[in-house]
């Protein structure tokens, strides 16, 4: 077989010679470890391609790929009565491996004395049984190779040009699929095409006319690198029925080779799912289904973002979830030394599988059936007929309440599984103790943090170091002792570091990574090496962290779950059961926990959620203060800190003293400031409000945004459902008097209204049905048009406008976007919104920064809903501008701002500047600052009524969707099924002096005071409006009408509560 461009020893054959008898497909080699060939055994490369000699055009091509529905255009070739056995992978094997359970080793935990070593043994061993090497010796150089460049394949996004669609790539693929059928084509020509084609519909303009033609000589091209023997270019025309001629095709290949470079390298998939299948001993019956979906997700136009290994790896997982296989010891062990092979995050992984699972589902009753037909014979098992690929949702477990990956064991690091020190199968090395050093410098913490463990096995384990840290937080020092070894980490370019990594594995040394996952930043991992039995590992950590703001002014720390870890008796680990509160001398491990303040101005007091001891304060002042942790902690609760210091809203500077060791005009050699801004507005301004505002939406509708999100541990919402609850909210809370409109885009744009118009019942009522039938169906993710066609709309008089962007992933042009935002910020503001972990952070905080607004990142388990609302206040809030900072400093020393400058400050909001001062500083001179800023108003008003919106089954949705506009709640059954009562007993209940209208919305005023208090957040602004309606009424004896709601509902609300 021709060899990709990684692995490329030998020059490639003459394509027009005699085939070699050594080049078997890579295809035939894989199938000796499964299903036979698809042809007759005794067909041969060169045999296959003969009747070319006699046949005459028109028979020879008879069956034309027209036919799209015909099966006998896919299935071409002989059909083997012989049903192909499942044994494993490993039966099959011609070379035993030494993972054949050896004798001595109990249970899978056996495997941690033979990792990395076996697991170097086992790639090694399938390299050469898949024919992927020409020499063993360098199979491992080989396998850390295509780990290495496998990234040329996969693509930054699934955009496609603004002429084409998901569905017409679908379409061609489809139509390649059958093509490479037809002319008997090697597995690898297939996906290198199908590559091709995804590097040339971005490189290459092309019409829609010519569509076909590119997707032929993508096929043409392939079959060069990979192919034996080649059909002619006038079969290639035929095939396409004449549409084009000899000189197009050849023309359109210099197009796509001077394109391209002429770079054809490539390293399948499908390379990483046969090594996978042949070291984890999958059965024949496991690797066709994994062939079959990773073909499928050649396919659907998402999966051009993800890596090959990714791919293979969420493969494997979802034909495992399919056939339920109960696996051997041996089967179980090998599945386990897979993991050890990192393929992503669990939400990758789970985000491919449900793209593929989706795919399979559909795929029988879509027009694109080819790649169905395909797997559907008995050469290939009839895989893709298999009834556990028709459901998605049942298939995943995305209704049930278990972990969507339950069963496999993949090597992803999550925040709330895997922490601490852990064997190479996340097994924890048993915890000794913790000692935790706080030290708080005005709003700055530094971690200084010791854990230490023991491995109480009688055999050696290898570790590797798991922390999950705040996404703010910075490490600034790692080292572990294990045993007599000592290990210090250094700071160094990631590819640099992995490239040395490597360097010194392959000779032999031992050698350590430490570095940030790819696909969670806030997860850092490092390999330490083998801990001896009863040997001591001791683990130095050190990072940095700006602390929050919390609303009644504290500074709040939270210890990490890694440094603070939770302890459940044996007996309790069943979910949902709350944590056992047991005896200090039972826990097997200790905490010494000690915190240090230090602020400008004085300590105020220090709480916590945890047992203390009393503050002490160190110097007169009271602006040093000293706490620690009181004996006997439970571990069964999070160790929270909540700070207060006095005048907290009075500007801030603390100082560092640069390194003695590092030269002056450095960063390191020079000292630096720390600036903390955190004003507090007037009472009068605060509470001055005028109703005025354009509020603008922007949602991206791109094909990303159907990729599920984590809500209360479970995975069964999609991000987009997300954002239209969130539109539901939004749209209820807007002022009376404003103005709005909300657009749409992917690939296009859309807007619901030509341009913006004021808010009202008509409108709102109109805007809400639209948003309800949004759905994922845009395609890419081109935001750049809609701003402009936002920009360019006429303003209007007094209405600031205010732009809300949600989006969940990263544009190419990102610079062009923040340059389009920079020349109009000063005719608006942009509060942006990154939904998951994909979401670009330069593009979210640019935009915020641009516009002078504020960006929000949505990631785990967060509710879009209150993170919006919160920016939805800050947009109806006074607008802090021309900040300016003064420096008073002695004379020859100067300031460096290293921040980004400040545009924005809202009410609650703290900023930190960041300053290198430069010039020789007497330690008896002095220097100040000053800080200064203006402010305008925007504002809210009193608003009228709107439709009910039909009932969701979340309660908050549906009495949200109740709300009438201007505030208010109409008395009827919907409103009483929302409250849990009949109509009848919310009618018998309503007090005889008030009328209906008051008493509905005093219903559910009360209801949401007394049952969602945890998602206030998500609907204060819309109580308010509420609040302002019944008091717009002059009711009477409001008090007695909500007691009477009271004894209704079984609630205690008092009516200063509900704002009345």
């Amino acid at each position: 077989m021709a060899r990709t461009g990684f692995c490329d020893s030998k020059p490639l054959l003459d394509l027009h010679k005699k085939a070699d008898d050594r080049r078997v497909p890579l295809r035939t080699r894989a199938n000796a470890c499964g299903p036979v060939d698809r042809r007759h055994p005794a067909e041969t490369d060169e045999s296959r391609m003969a009747p070319a000699k006699t046949e005459t055009e028109s028979s020879r091509w008879e069956r034309r790929l027209s036919a799209q529905t015909s099966e006998s255009i896919i299935l071409g070739f002989h059909v083997d009565s012989k049903a192909s056995s499942a044994e494993t992978v490993a039966d099959e094997c011609v070379e035993k491996s030494v993972l054949l359970y050896p004798h001595g080793l109990q249970g899978l935990h056996s495997l941690q004395a033979l990792v990395p070593s076996l697991l170097r043994h086992e790639v090694e061993l399938a390299l050469e049984k898949l024919d992927l090497i020409w020499d063993r010796t360098y199979a491992w150089d080989m396998f850390l190779d295509m780990m290495r460049t496998q990234t040329q394949n996969s693509l930054p996004n699934a955009d496609l040009p603004r002429q084409f669609t998901d569905a017409t790539r679908g379409i061609l693929v489809d139509w390649m699929v059958q093509v490479h059928e037809l002319l008997h084509f090697q597995e690898d020509t297939l996906y290198l095409a199908v590559h091709l084609l995804n590097h040339s519909l971005r490189q290459l303009k092309v019409t829609t006319a010519n569509l076909q033609l590119l997707g032929m000589v993508c096929i043409f091209i392939a079959a060069k690198k990979e192919e034996s023997l080649l059909p002619q270019v006038s079969d290639l025309c035929s095939l396409m029925d004449h549409a084009y001629t000899k000189h197009q095709l050849m023309r359109m290949e210099r197009r796509l080779l001077c394109a391209l470079k002429f770079d054809l390298s490539h390293c399948p998939p499908l390379h990483f799912l046969l090594l996978f299948a042949s070291v984890g001993r999958c059965s024949a019956m496991m690797v066709w289904t994994a062939r079959y979906l990773l073909e499928l997700a050649l396919l659907e136009a998402q999966c051009v973002v993800f890596l090959p290994v990714q791919l293979a790896g969420a493969t494997l997982c979802l034909a495992r979830h399919v056939l339920q296989e109960s696996p051997t010891p041996e089967g179980e062990a090998a599945w386990c030394l897979i993991s050890s092979i990192h393929v992503g995050s669990e939400t990758t992984i789970l985000r491919i599988m449900q793209i593929l699972a989706t795919a399979a589902s559909r795929v029988q009753t879509h027009e694109n059936s080819a790649t169905f037909i395909k797997f559907s014979s008995p050469e290939r098992m009839s895989v893709s007929r298999h009834p556990g690929l028709r459901n998605p949702a049942g298939l995943l477990g995305l209704c049930s309440s278990q972990a969507p990956l339950k069963g496999t064991k993949l090597h992803l690091h999550t925040k709330m599984n895997y922490c601490g020190l852990l064997t190479a199968q996340k097994n924890p090395v048993p915890l000794q103790s913790v000692e935790v050093e706080l030290q708080v410098k005005d709003h700055v913490a530094t971690v200084i943090s010791t854990l230490n463990y023991q491995n109480k096995e009688d055999k050696p384990v290898e570790a590797v170091f798991v922390f999950p840290l705040p996404g703010d937080a910075a490490v600034c020092h790692f080292s572990a002792k294990i045993g007599q070894t000592h290990i210090v980490a250094e700071l160094k370019e990631k590819q640099q570091a992995r490239e040395e990594y490597d360097d010194a594995l392959s000779s032999g040394q031992q050698a350590f990574l430490l570095e940030e996952s790819e696909q969670s930043p806030d997860i850092f991992s490092l390999t330490v090496g083998s801990l001896p039995p009863g040997e001591s590992a001791s683990i130095r950590l050190e990072y940095v962290i700006e602390l929050t703001v919390e609303a009644d002014e504290a500074l709040r720390f939270s210890l990490p779950a890694v440094l603070n870890p939770r302890y459940q008796p044996q007996g309790s680990e069943a979910p949902g059961l709350p944590v056992n509160s047991v005896p200090a001398s039972e826990v097997p491990y200790s905490l010494s926990f000690s915190a240090r303040v230090s602020s400008p101005r004085p300590v105020s007091k220090v709480e916590s959620s945890c047992s203390l001891e009393p503050l002490q304060f160190l110097n007169s002042d009271h602006t040093e203060a000293a706490v620690k942790l009181a004996a006997g902690h439970k571990f069964d609760r999070d160790v929270e800190l909540l700070i207060y210091y006095k005048d907290a809203h009075q500007p801030s500077a603390v100082v560092e003293a640069g390194q003695d060791s590092a030269e002056p005009g450095t960063l390191m050699g020079d000292p630096v400031v720390m600036l903390s801004l955190y004003p507090e507005f007037p009472v009068s301004v605060m509470s001055s409000r005028a109703s005025c505002g354009e509020f603008v939406f922007l949602l991206d509708r791109s094909q990303s945004m159907g990729s599920l999100i984590r809500n209360n541990n479970n995975w069964h919402e999609t991000r987009i459902s997300s954002a239209r609850d969130t539109l539901l909210f939004l749209l209820k809370s807007l002022p009376m008097g404003c103005y709005f409109n909300i657009y749409s885009f992917g690939s296009r744009y859309e807007s619901i209204f030509p341009m913006s118009v004021e808010y009202s019942e008509e409108s709102m009522e109109e805007a809400l049905k639209k948003v309800e039938m949004m759905e994922d169906d845009l395609g890419g993710t081109e935001i750049l048009q809609p701003l402009k066609q936002i920009y360019s709309q006429p303003f209007i008089l007094n209405q600031p406008r205010q732009l809300f962007v949600f989006t969940d992933g990263e544009v190419g042009n990102t610079k062009e976007v923040l340059d389009l935002v920079r020349k109009n910020a000063a005719s608006h503001r942009c509060f942006s919104f990154g939904i998951g972990e994909g979401a670009s952070s330069a593009l979210i905080n640019g935009l915020a920064q641009e516009g002078r607004g504020h960006a929000e990142f949505i990631t785990g388990s967060d509710r879009m809903q209150a993170k919006v609302m919160q920016s939805l206040k800050f947009a109806l809030q006074p607008v802090v501008k021309d900040i300016s900072v003064t420096w008073d400093l002695p004379e020859g020393v100067s300031a460096t701002v290293l921040s980004p400058p400040i545009t924005t400050i809202f009410q609650g909001q703290r900023s930190l500047l960041y300053a290198q001062v430069c010039g020789k500083i007497l330690v008896c001179r002095g220097g100040g600052l000053q800080f200064l800023y203006l402010t305008r108003l925007l504002s809210l008003l009193n608003v009228r009524a709107s439709e009910p919106e039909p009932p969701r089954r979340d309660p908050l949705l549906q009495l949200v969707s109740l709300q009438k506009a201007s505030g208010c709640w109409m008395l009827d059954a919907a409103l009483a099924s929302v409250l849990g009562k009949t109509n009848e007993e919310v009618e018998e209940s309503k007090p005889a002096e008030v009328s209906s209208e008051v008493w509905a919305t005093i219903l559910a005023l009360t209801w949401l005071h007394g049952f969602k208090m945890d998602a206030k957040d998500e609907w204060e602004l819309l109580a308010v409006k509420a609040a302002s309606r019944v008091q717009a009424q002059n009711a009477p004896c409001l008090k007695d009408c909500v007691d009477a709601a009271n004894a209704l509902l079984g609630c205690r609300v008092q009516k200063e509560a509900l704002g009345l």
